[in-house]
């Protein structure tokens, strides 16, 4: 059995978005609809659209492991080289014992099935930035030994800047600057912040702007010159503003009053900074943001679904290749099979080389659980390969992915797309007025529009 708490800023929220927000998608359904969501203390079954209140619990009646309901991994970036993913708080980064599922694991499950997993060569994951527990964000995960050592050795010298957010009580000011020396704890002993220098001690500093205010509560961004273990939360706490949700260092009395029982800290952003001459330089000016979406408490500042924004960005060579094997599994769950011409042009090889000869600009359109949908603009402007997962249909990403092809094509160009049949209704909801037909890949597709003065 597993037990969730309702907290205070989802109050209200119903069954079903509250285990979405917690399980994957299926999973949730899948224990609504079987009867095993059940309320506690008298195990009253669920209803799947009924109010939840701060405070209740909630009991899963199942026989697997708490690990396995982990959402699938979501990766913020990938590249050859690195894999940059968005943990989860309750997960491990590198297991302890034989038990559980961690970072590390999901990371080689998933270099397993892109087939870049090798212990003979040592394309093995490698977790840079170890982040403890009770926290969630980006981890730096490198794909062998000597690209490893290389991270490391950046973000030892701070050319790699790494930004927080945390809900905090008390009176933050717009931007302000905290420092003094951390004396760490032993056994049971906590950590202690410390006016002057010592033997024991290591200088602690960090920088911290406001990005919000809502009552006693503020949204804050800070950035740490120092990497100690709890430093963020010991160096706030001591500065008036505890973290909410901090057992160790926060307040208790906040923390039972808003219902958070778990630390409001989120890693969720990477900026590089590598300098030239490393391996490393192709990524210098590089921001990665993650989705703070999972973070406690952040239904405080903004609503949690509106939150988990999708990003549509331009794909990388590896992601290319994802992308095509996106492609061949959608096309194989619609049941039709795509004439061979057009499965040879989407194969990960065909689609390297259009786009390395400009002829071809792939995007992906990013969700909390990983690609959600493809779409191709050809240097003339028109969109092809235009394909969204089933499970994110009807969830705006086909407008959003839409949206950013219609700005990429140019200021002033009307967008053209090649649609299949069956598919028309859609495009004209989105705008589009048939043009004609066109034979592409030995498949006919209808020609759809969107004039530039219609275009988002």
């Amino acid at each position: 059995m597993i037990t969730y708490k309702v907290p205070g800023d989802m109050d209200k929220v119903t069954a079903e978005a509250f285990l979405k927000s917690r399980l994957p998608a299926r999973e949730a359904e899948r224990l609504l609809s079987e009867g095993k969501v059940r309320m506690l203390p008298f195990f009253r079954a669920v209803d799947r659209f009924a109010p939840l209140a701060r405070g209740s619990r909630v009991a899963l009646l199942t026989d697997r492991a708490a690990e396995a309901f982990f959402r699938p991994l979501e990766i913020a970036y990938e590249d050859e080289e690195f894999l940059v993913v968005n943990k989860p708080q309750g997960m491990l980064c590198i297991e302890e014992g034989a038990q559980g599922r961690n970072l590390y694991r999901m990371a080689a499950e998933h270099m397993k099935n892109e087939g870049e997993y090798d212990v003979r060569s040592l394309h093995v994951p490698y977790v840079c930035n170890v982040l403890p527990r009770e926290m969630g964000g980006l981890v730096i995960v490198a794909k062998e030994q000597f690209l490893f050592e290389q991270m490391l050795a950046a973000l030892k010298e701070r050319r790699i800047k790494r930004v927080y957010r945390a809900i905090v009580t008390g009176e933050a000011q717009d931007e302000a600057l905290l420092y003094g020396f951390l004396e760490p704890g032993h056994g049971l002993a906590r950590a202690a912040l410390q006016e002057q220098s010592n033997r024991n001690t290591r200088p602690a500093a960090l920088r911290y702007r406001r990005v919000e205010t809502r009552g006693e509560l503020s949204l804050i961004e800070i950035e740490p010159m120092s990497f100690l273990k709890q430093q963020i939360p010991l160096q706030l706490a001591a500065a008036g503003l505890p973290i909410l949700g901090d057992g160790q260092y926060g307040s208790r009395a906040a923390n039972r009053r808003f219902g958070i029982d778990c630390p409001a800290v989120w890693a969720n952003r990477i900026v590089f900074e590598t300098g030239r001459s490393n391996p490393m330089e192709y990524l210098n000016g590089k921001e990665i943001c993650a989705s703070t979406v999972q973070m406690p408490g952040i239904g405080y500042f903004t609503d949690r679904a509106a939150e988990a924004v999708r990003r549509v960005e331009p794909l990388n060579r590896k992601q290319i290749a994802q992308a095509a094997r996106f492609l061949a599994e959608v096309a194989k769950a619609a049941g039709d099979k795509p004439p061979a011409a057009f499965t040879d042009a989407c194969k990960p090889g065909a689609l390297r080389r259009q786009a390395e000869d400009g002829r071809l600009r792939l995007f992906g359109c990013f969700g909390p659980e990983g690609l959600e949908g493809v779409l191709g603009l050809s240097a003339e402007g028109t969109a092809c390969l235009f394909c969204v997962r089933e499970a994110a249909r009807g969830k705006g990403v086909g407008r959003e992915m839409l949206d950013f092809a219609a700005a990429q094509a140019g200021e002033g160009k009307p967008l053209t797309v090649y649609v299949a049949p069956g598919a028309e209704a859609f495009f004209a909801h989105m705008g589009f007025a048939a043009v004609g037909e066109e034979t592409w890949a030995g498949a006919t597709w209808r020609v759809m529009r969107r004039e530039a003065a219609t275009a988002k």
